[in-house]
């Protein structure tokens, strides 16, 4: 008797010890994908934690790049060299050739200091919308002073006008597009952000406008840097 049930005993217990390994496979088949699952899940969310604060690291550079970039245009729009042409760009009068000099050095001299702008220009209100003076950045990175007969005149465009019709005296960011040179678009492409700023004398009347043409592809590498390569 009692071996007979030491014999059931022997059979259950073994039985039980089957059923506990065939119910910890089954659930370390079913539980095992979903830990990988929330573990992939953890991974990505700390990925995009990660992106979202480099994003936002980069947003704050650029804006605070275009705010040393306006407060550069505030700051060039009173040097003395500015100011000085006021008599002529009131009349229309050509510019002696010393207040250009000075003022193209000037504009060579900061535009040695950024690399991103391309371009930099006073257009004038009273001539309705002729360039003055400007000095470009060639594809190569020379700068360039433009020649007084190759000056054109913007009054056509987009950005002339709404800058023309705006009350306040504050620097206005222009619509990004790409630049155009006698009609064409520039080859290669250079999407162009401005930022304009008016020029008044001492009256207060609009005189003309001082434009920086900024190339606005250094804003796609500056949040790019060091990104996660998965994105």
């Amino acid at each position: 008797m009692k071996t007979a049930i030491k014999e059931i005993v022997d059979i259950l217990g073994a039985r039980l010890i089957l059923v506990l390994l065939l119910v910890f496979v089954v659930a370390f088949l079913l539980l095992f994908p979903l830990s990988e699952h929330f573990a992939a899940a953890r991974a990505q969310a700390r990925l995009n934690t990660q992106l979202q604060q480099q994003l936002e690291a980069r947003s704050g550079m650029l804006s605070r790049h275009f705010a040393l970039l306006k407060n550069d245009l505030s700051f060039l729009a009173n040097l003395s060299s500015v100011t000085a042409i006021e008599g002529p760009l009131a009349s229309g009068a050509t510019l002696d050739a010393a207040a250009r000099q000075r003022l193209e050095k000037d504009f060579l001299a900061y535009m040695e200091q950024r690399e991103e702008v391309r371009q930099l220009r006073i257009i004038s209100i009273v001539d309705e919308g002729l360039e003055r003076v400007r000095v470009d950045r060639l594809s190569t990175g020379e700068l360039w002073v433009v020649a007084e007969d190759e000056l054109q005149n913007k009054a056509h465009r987009d950005y002339y006008r709404d800058a023309v019709a705006r009350d306040d005296d504050g620097v206005y960011a222009s619509a990004i597009n790409l630049n155009r040179e006698l009609g064409q678009v520039e080859m290669p492409l250079v999407p162009t952000l401005r930022l304009i700023t008016p020029l008044f004398n001492a009256q207060q009347q609009k005189l003309g406008l001082l434009v920086l043409n900024l190339d606005f592809s250094f804003s796609e590498h500056l949040l790019n840097m060091d990104l996660p390569t998965e994105f």
